[in-house]
Formats: C-alpha cells, sequence, structure tokens
C-alpha cells in the first residue's frame, strides 16, 4: 500500500524520522510527499517567511526530484482527500508540539477516520537508517531516490 508522508516544518530529507516511518510502511510502493499552505497561516505570515518557505520547498522538490506536491487550503480537508485520491494506508507526520499544531492534527485525525497519522517525535535519525527506507520505497516509482542532498544545509538555496 502507499504512504503519505505530509511535511510541516521539517522540509528535509536527512535524519527525517516521518520519512523514515513512511518508507518503512510503504512496503517497497510509492510514498507521496505533500505539502499544505494552510490559508491562516499564510495570512499570518510576512514576505519574507513566506519568501523562504517557497525557497524551502523548491529546494525539497528538487531534492525530490520533483515530487512534492504542494497544495493550498485546511489540512484537515486536504489531507483526508489527497490520502483517499492515493489510496494511502497511512499517513505520516513529524509530531508538532506547539498549540496551534496540535489543533490542527487533532482537526486531521478526526478527518482521516480509519487511517490515523503515525506521529512521529522530532529528532535526529540516523542516516543510515533514514537512506536504505526511502531508497528502497522510491526504486518501484521509478524516480531518483532522495539523494540526500541538502544535508549539511542550513536554509534553502536562493533562486
Amino acid at each position: 500500500m502507499s504512504a503519505l508522508l505530509w511535511f510541516r516544518r521539517d522540509l528535509r530529507l536527512c535524519d527525517h524520522p516521518a520519512l523514515a516511518s513512511a518508507s518503512d510502511a510503504a512496503e517497497n510502493q510509492e510514498v507521496l510527499a505533500c505539502f499544505v499552505l494552510d490559508p491562516r497561516l499564510e495570512a499570518s505570515s510576512g514576505r519574507r517567511r513566506l519568501q523562504f518557505l517557497g525557497d524551502s520547498l523548491r529546494q525539497l522538490r528538487d531534492d525530490l526530484g520533483g515530487r512534492l506536491l504542494v497544495t493550498r487550503g485546511r489540512p484537515e480537508d486536504q489531507i483526508p482527500n489527497i490520502a483517499k485520491e492515493v489510496s494511502a494506508s497511512s499517513v505520516h507526520i513529524s509530531e508538532d508540539f506547539a498549540p496551534f499544531g496540535r489543533r490542527r492534527d487533532e482537526r486531521v485525525r478526526a478527518a482521516l477516520g480509519s487511517v490515523p497519522p503515525d506521529t512521529v517525535p522530532p529528532g535526529m535519525a540516523a542516516r543510515s537508517a533514514v537512506a536504505p527506507a526511502a531508497t528502497a520505497a522510491w526504486a518501484p516509482t521509478g524516480a531518483s531516490a532522495p539523494s540526500g542532498r541538502g544535508c549539511n544545509r542550513t536554509r534553502a538555496s536562493p533562486r
């Protein structure tokens, strides 16, 4: 079955525990990576923050070989729709400790119903554990596996 990886704050591939979890759950099937631009956060963000977010998403898309779905809307609407559309058997996210994030995640969890998200605590995953799992999950798609490029970057490259 396919897995859905919902990127939020951790816009990277290296040392990403939710990516490792999604790769393991996909059992050599596709892992769809997505990002939902929430209009509530967009409205409260300044121009520079949105520029940084855009640069970071472009870098992540490039690191994924173009295989990043970016959509706009409320996550509690978008994530269940995407999961249903791709017949995802699991949804994987990094745990968010901020009050806004916790409330958002509860709304998404309720909307997903029978496919509750696998919430993975953020932190450093061993690169050796993430890379093979990610490579195995990407192989059946014919796309290049996440390369790990950008692991030493502290911010997105300007474009």
